[in-house]
Order: C-alpha cells, then sequence, then structure tokens
C-alpha cells in the first residue's frame, strides 16, 4: 500500500508542476493550483485512512 501511496503523491506532484507550466500567466491559475491542493489531499487522506484500516483488518 505504501507503493500505492507514493505513487499517487508523485502522479499529483507531477500533475501541478504540470499545470502551472502550461497555464503560467492565465487570470486563474492560483484557483486551478489550490483546487488541485485541494484534491490531492482529500484523495491521500482516503488513501492513508484505507491503509490504516486494511493493516489494522490484516492484525486480527
Amino acid at each position: 500500500m505504501k507503493k500505492i501511496i507514493i505513487i499517487n503523491a508523485l502522479i499529483w506532484a507531477a500533475l501541478l508542476i504540470g499545470t502551472t507550466l502550461l497555464f503560467k500567466g492565465h487570470a486563474n491559475v492560483e484557483y486551478s493550483f489550490f483546487g488541485i491542493l485541494l484534491a490531492y489531499s482529500i484523495v491521500q487522506g482516503l488513501l492513508v485512512n484505507f491503509a490504516k484500516r486494511n493493516k489494522e483488518n490484516c492484525l486480527n
């Protein structure tokens, strides 16, 4: 599960960097930047919670 979390973080980082480079100079680039950060936080939180829950199930 750790590999999935790391791959997910790398994909989101690449998306963030790519979006920043492609839309440099646009008026709403700040909103897309914070939108991507918000979406990443939600997805990463869900993955971590799933990993914790899955680890607890394996111990029982």
